[in-house]
């Protein structure tokens, strides 16, 4: 009995009809039939005069013709494209690096979700190999020279440094973050290499003696 009640043909239905003269479906339940294809699928949504208040969910969709274990695979499978897409969008700088065929495909989803792809950060695969301070010809100004290698398969966004001057004290004098433009450096190092770079800074009169310098990326 309560299956047969279900079927549409017993539903409460309004006096007027649709476009198509097809009778309203309407019901007393908490929800109300929106969508009806026989042998297919069915689609109710929230009735917002149901006289217990309106239901939490917005609306139960129905998929006939498949078993309930062929229904949780598909909902599993959606919930795992959303999960890959995710980690896609997390990774999209090392995806694109190691695979170039799909920086095509992740550029236009970046088009979309407002994001860019560049070359990976890795600053463990970065090496400071050899830095100098040296005095400069001009006056109150010196040179500072370095290499940097990379120890990485793919192209790595070039690093920044975070230069600090010391007097003959080991006092600081001045610290300063050097973007890779700074440095003449391009945006990316290429894999498996040695670059070597200058820049010239200048100091005023203070008596600088030392230096550290280490690389990172902001």
């Amino acid at each position: 009995m309560p299956e047969l009640l279900a079927l549409p043909r017993y539903a409460i239905v309004k006096r007027q009809a649709d476009g198509n003269n097809q009778p309203i479906l309407i019901g007393t339940g908490s929800y109300k039939l929106n969508q009806w294809q026989a042998g297919e699928h069915a689609q109710f949504t929230a009735n917002e005069d149901y006289w217990e208040g309106r239901p939490f969910t917005d609306s139960i969709e129905f998929q006939m013709g498949s078993s309930l274990r062929d229904q949780l695979m598909d909902r599993q499978a959606h919930h795992l494209g959303a999960l890959v897409l995710q980690i896609a969008h997390h990774e999209r700088d090392a995806i694109a690096a190691r695979w170039p065929s799909l920086r095509g495909p992740l550029v236009t989803w970046c088009r979309l979700a407002q994001c860019r792809i560049e070359a990976p950060r890795r600053i463990e695969d970065v090496v400071l190999e050899t830095s100098a301070l040296t005095r400069s010809p001009v006056a109150d100004a010196f040179v500072l020279s370095l290499t940097l290698r990379s120890r990485s398969d793919t192209p790595l966004l070039t690093p920044s440094l975070d230069l600090a001057l010391t007097d003959p004290t080991g006092r600081l004098i001045a610290r300063r973050v050097l973007a890779p433009r700074d440095f003449n450096a391009a945006e990316v190092l290429p894999a498996r290499t040695e670059s070597e770079f200058q820049v010239l800074l200048t100091a005023g009169s203070a008596p600088v003696v030392g230096y550290t310098v280490a690389i990172f990326y902001p």
